[in-house]
């Protein structure tokens, strides 16, 4: 019985280890230190310096929001619902993608929905605490397919080919004198550092850092548009109020941009809420203690791993009062200004803040107010109201729902 055991876990062993993506080093989520500060201070000049922030990284989203619309447009004119538990999937991947690679895809190109399942995937096969495989991580041998390891691996391989061969692409295209994206900047950064010892711009590592920004900076942001999408269905008093200040500011004949925001409160508010609410990242990316030291009580040594319940502090009752209800009138003040609440921190704080923070917010901002000022979404007849209860992952998913969407004159 034991040398058949361990003939099985040999086997897995061998089977596992030719899946595994090559070299898959830190990025910048899951690392710290030295290695850390020059990817993420490289990473934020770079994106800031293609327009991050700027108003060609508006323009870009407006010209997406716009597409989503008239792709929206032409499944509304049938008069039967629409699915848009991951109606904004395409957009939102599209935006992150012109920014590591200068391109777009076209919203029926197959390698997008390919990418955007292999997506979905991987951050449904574990939470942000590893899952079981990381409470019994022997179970990727004795039971590679059952535990979800197989299947997290054959993901990971797709998406690690995938940005090999865009890399690939880059790099028999480069120049030294201009940077096109993400990815160039990256090529050039390694060019001019290759002698330097203890490098850190490597092809892996490249990789690693787009695969970071490519998974965590689409899914979270579709995710969250999904969930304002359902609570707009489930709540049309909110909805029609949101409008009413959109009509107000922005007036009929023109697109929501970023000069409207200050004048938005409401919608602000809504947003705000949608993301307290839906607690999409319910537990921010794990913390490592540098020293032992000691925290309301605790000690907490040295190495340990901390990780922050982020759901937790948004459904804190004595903080908000009624937190499972959904109401955007918590973030709105008496002089009807917007309340910059301290639990609200659904990009985490500190050093270790979202990384694509500025991109997300205004992803957000652009999409859901060119929605709601040109669609009313309603509940369809004989369907039951969607679900608040996501799937669970590293994110929380919104589940399939669908709406009617009427177009606004």
């Amino acid at each position: 019985m034991w040398v058949v055991l361990v003939l099985c876990v040999l086997v897995a062993f061998v089977y596992l280890d030719t899946r595994k993506p090559p070299g898959y080093p830190p990025g910048v989520v899951f690392t710290d230190g030295p290695l850390w500060r020059e990817q993420r201070r490289f990473s934020l000049r770079q994106l800031r310096d293609l327009g991050l922030g700027r108003t060609a990284m508006e323009e870009q989203l407006r010209r997406e929001a716009r597409e989503m619309v008239a792709r929206l447009r032409a499944c509304s004119d049938t008069g039967e619902p629409v699915l848009m538990h991951d109606a904004f999937d395409a957009s939102v991947l599209n935006a992150l993608w012109a920014l590591l690679a200068g391109r777009r895809f076209n919203l029926d190109d197959e390698r997008l929905r390919g990418l955007l399942d292999s997506v979905h995937a991987s951050f449904r096969v574990l939470d942000m605490s590893g899952g079981l495989l990381n409470q019994m991580p022997f179970l990727r041998w004795l039971a590679p397919e059952r535990s979800g390891y197989s299947h997290l691996v054959r993901v990971l391989c797709r998406m690690w080919d995938f940005l090999g061969e865009t890399v690939s692409e880059h790099r028999s295209s480069l120049s030294l004198d201009y940077s096109r994206d993400l990815i160039d900047s990256f090529l050039q950064e390694m060019e001019r550092t290759k002698s330097q010892p203890n490098c850190t711009f490597t092809e892996e590592q490249l990789l690693s850092l787009c695969l970071d920004l490519f998974m965590a900076g689409s899914e979270t942001t579709s995710n969250t548009l999904g969930f304002a999408a359902l609570y707009m269905v489930l709540h049309p008093g909110v909805q029609a109020r949101a409008q009413a200040e959109l009509d107000a500011v922005v007036g009929r004949g023109d697109q929501p941009a970023l000069h409207h925001r200050p004048r938005l409160c409401y919608v602000e508010a809504v947003l705000m809420e949608v993301q307290r609410h839906s607690g999409v990242v319910p537990v921010a990316v794990a913390h490592r203690a540098l020293k032992t030291t000691e925290l309301m009580g605790h000690t907490i040594p040295e190495g340990t791993t901390l990780l922050v319940s982020l759901h937790s502090i948004h459904m804190d009752r004595d903080h908000w009062g009624d937190p499972e209800i959904f109401r955007p009138e918590r973030f709105i003040s008496a002089d009807n200004e917007l309340v910059q609440d301290d639990w609200f921190m659904p990009f985490g704080l500190g050093k270790r803040r979202c990384l694509g923070e500025a991109l997300a917010r205004t992803s957000l901002f652009v999409f859901f107010t060119t929605l709601l000022h040109n669609f009313t979404l309603s509940q369809p007849p004989g369907l039951p109201p969607p679900s608040t209860q996501g799937y669970d992952g590293v994110t929380i998913s919104p589940r399939p729902f669908a709406a009617l969407l009427t177009p606004r004159n």
